[in-house]
């Protein structure tokens, strides 16, 4: 009931632009689950793939020495809760970059992060769920990516 109630909360703020985020150049992720979550996208169907000669690998890897570090960044999202998520360029372009018009998003829970390495990660595609939306999708959602 608790899920509920926090994506009814996220999606009502957001239709009534209550809360103030910059809408050009971010979403909000809801994390309905008991764990914490790294959240990484991708316009690939797995992460670390390089697609246009770009990938978020480099992002992600500079914290294996400093795992810890990424819990400041709005990469990772606590259990039970929503943020904003900060994205490149605006919201229709974020999508349409993308060749097949899908963005992707991996969720990675803390634990795994915290005790693997990023390649290792790549690797064995350790994450725990990958959604994937049109940009149709996201308006329809008002750009809300829940997580349960």
């Amino acid at each position: 009931m608790k899920k509920i109630i926090i994506t009814l909360i996220v999606i009502a703020l957001c239709q009534s632009s209550c809360i103030f985020f910059d809408s050009a150049s971010s979403i909000y992720i809801v994390n309905n689950s008991n764990e914490g979550q790294i959240i990484c996208h991708s316009c690939s169907d797995s992460i670390g793939a390089i697609i246009d000669n770009m990938t978020i690998s480099p992002f992600f890897k500079q914290f294996d020495n400093m795992k810890s570090v990424i819990l400041n960044t709005d990469a990772y999202i606590n259990k039970n809760t929503y943020q904003r998520y900060k994205i490149s360029g605006t919201r229709g372009s974020f999508v349409r970059r993308c060749k097949d018009k899908h963005v992707r998003f991996f969720f990675i829970s803390d634990s795994v992060f915290m005790n693997n390495p990023w390649d290792t990660i790549v690797k064995y595609q350790m994450y725990n769920r990958k959604l994937v939306f049109t940009e149709e999708e996201l308006k329809k959602n008002n750009w809300v990516v829940v997580y349960e």
